[in-house]
């Protein structure tokens, strides 16, 4: 069954939208300010998850387009978005929002290779594997 759904935030201006993995159907919102939302599809409600000014900074100075620059990965209750050619990014987790990890690799080569990003769980906790520089990857428990 395919179901169309139909979402306005006021004064926002959505740059991109990606449905992530969790037990509800639910959309990562990217707007134009920073501003990051999650469209439960179920409930048909929204929840503000937090601000990033890496979404704006990068918006303004990219030549691709908002979907070419970010990349959303949810897993769990976890949600990352990244710069996809860039250097920041943050983890989210959407059962408490207040919860925000921020996310920096090195500048090396980044803008001519995908930030790497990963989750992974074993025995019932959650790993994010992450660049934080060129050639590095590091595995932080979330």
């Amino acid at each position: 069954m395919i179901k169309e759904f139909t979402f306005n935030l006021e004064k926002e201006e959505i740059l991109f939208a990606d449905v992530i993995d969790s037990e509800d159907l639910n959309i990562i919102i990217l707007c134009k300010s920073g501003n990051i939302y999650l469209f439960n599809c179920v409930t048909n409600s929204f929840q503000f998850l937090g601000q990033q000014s890496f979404i704006n900074e990068k918006v303004q100075s990219s030549p691709f387009s908002a979907q070419d620059s970010f990349c959303i990965f949810g897993f769990q209750n976890w949600v990352c978005i990244v710069q996809s050619f860039g250097v920041y990014g943050t983890v989210i987790d959407i059962n408490n929002p207040e919860y925000k990890k921020h996310l920096e690799r090195g500048n090396y080569c980044a803008e001519v290779s995908l930030f790497p990003i990963a989750f992974y769980a074993c025995e019932g906790k959650t790993f994010l594997i992450h660049g934080t520089d060129w050639n590095r990857l590091d595995i932080t428990c979330l």
